[in-house]
């Protein structure tokens, strides 16, 4: 390690003593994170077989030492085509037990103490987003015949295998009866469990064994760039489905695949797909279950700002969230979602986004010279410093590391130090720069988060 790195690190810990006691003291003056209170940081939690007092620990940590006050629950279904277990009040998330080797236990109890735990957060700020795959379901084709599939060249349908061997899901095309068929499905899930939303991700670790390359090269569609295929073929597939419910929340966050296709016409169909999919779930939403709803566009696929108000309220998305896996798409995030003052000019100058890109060596296109602390500090002071929030931190004490969120990593004295210091100093840029963040309406609306 070079020596300035040294000397660096020294300075960190060293100065961390000063910050963490002062932030524990502002709040336990006033029971509140000083940290930045202007912009809604955005966190996750992927433990659903903890104790009930440590879910509520978790989410106060989080919002105390990083500011975060919304939060997305990763994985936390039951299956594709059913969001909680019919009769019992904990399961087996479907995804782990296809694509991984631990199983994954999720008790409905802790998920309500977390919602429940959110909800309280200091000036009713705290929303939870349940993360859902919207291109993903339990059944093939012949079930769903009114809805149209994802396809190879031979015309048989897109679907995975699992680690045993046994078929775990079909993808579908969004549309917008696909949108009313899902809306159904996992609206009243969430509003049930309490959920603000629900928020689309990754599934699982991407390691080539699980990846049929050729599910992508046997599409109808072009072949994907290579490299776009090995760092996100599985997660991006998946990112589509629905994925937030919240106890009394009223978020809804949608995930997609993603551009996989070289072909424009094909990419103008699926983009237009995205659309007529929000369009429906949206209005669906909010006129019958109260619920609004956000969506994951993978490098910034199927954009467009005509989807987002800019924090106004009437928009199609609750905010933009886009999972960038280039340096090139990370830099087209910043230059359209910069909602600081010094952007008023904008109309969507007091809106809010959030930027996901994850930190670890050899994921997303992440330089080979740059420190996994190093992108975490840089990419949430960028997102501070525009307004917006990067998704790096959960689980207490926890960071990401790749897009499967269960296989994040404890944070070293280090980076917990060098974190805790980037969000005072992002609460003290977002007091100068940002707009004022209105608290979450628990009490007259709710919504499913998509990515």
């Amino acid at each position: 390690m070079a020596l300035g790195r040294i000397i660096y690190r020294v300075l960190v810990l060293a100065a961390t003593v000063f910050f963490v006691d002062s932030v524990a003291n502002d709040a336990n003056e006033d029971g509140n994170s000083h940290t930045s209170a202007s912009v809604r940081n955005y966190g996750y939690l992927s433990l659903f077989n903890v104790s009930a007092e440590a879910a509520r620990d978790a989410v106060r940590q989080l919002h105390r030492d990083f500011g975060i006050v919304d939060f997305q629950f990763y994985d936390a279904f039951y299956t594709y085509s059913q969001p909680v277990h019919p009769t019992k009040d904990s399961w087996i998330s479907k995804p782990s037990g296809c694509f991984t080797k631990q199983p994954r236990v999720v008790h409905a109890a802790t998920i309500k103490a977390y919602t429940d735990e959110i909800r309280k957060l200091p000036s009713g700020r705290g929303r939870s987003w349940m993360y859902v795959q919207s291109v993903a379901a339990d059944e093939s084709f012949s079930h769903h015949s009114k809805f149209l599939p994802y396809s190879n060249r031979d015309g048989t349908q897109v679907s995975w295998n699992g680690l045993d061997g046994n078929r775990c899901l079909y993808t579908y095309l969004l549309s917008r009866s696909w949108a009313d068929h899902m809306v159904d499905l996992w609206a009243p899930a969430a509003v049930s469990l309490g959920f603000d939303g629900i928020l689309q991700a990754p599934l699982a670790p991407l390691e080539a064994s699980w990846m049929p390359a050729r599910a992508f090269s046997e599409l109808r569609w072009d072949p994907c760039v290579a490299s776009r295929c090995h760092v996100k073929p599985f997660g991006a597939m998946l990112d589509f489905f629905v994925s937030a419910i919240r106890s009394g929340g009223r978020w809804v966050h949608w995930d997609q695949l993603g551009r996989v296709s070289d072909d424009a016409e094909q990419n103008a169909l699926m983009a237009r797909g995205i659309r007529d999919f929000l369009h429906a779930a949206r209005q669906r939403l909010s006129s019958k279950f109260g619920l609004a709803q956000t969506f994951n566009f993978v490098d910034g696929f199927g954009w467009h700002e005509s989807l987002y108000s800019g924090g106004r309220g009437s928009g199609t998305v609750e905010f933009p969230y886009w999972e960038c896996w280039s340096d090139a798409t990370e830099w087209i995030f910043w230059s359209l979602f910069n909602f600081s003052q010094e952007a008023s000019d904008r109309s969507h100058a007091r809106g809010h986004a959030v930027f996901a890109r994850y930190p670890g060596p050899g994921c997303c296109g992440n330089p080979d010279s740059s420190p996994l602390d190093d992108l975490m500090w840089e990419r949430w002071m960028r997102a501070a410093s525009g307004c917006t929030s990067y998704l790096v931190l959960g689980d207490g004490d926890r960071h990401l590391v790749n897009e499967y969120f269960p296989s994040g990593k404890a944070m070293t004295d280090f980076e917990r130090a060098a974190m805790t210091m980037a969000a005072r100093e992002a609460g003290q840029i977002a007091s100068r720069q940002c707009a004022h963040v209105s608290r979450a309406p628990h009490s007259s609306s709710s919504g499913l988060q998509l990515v």
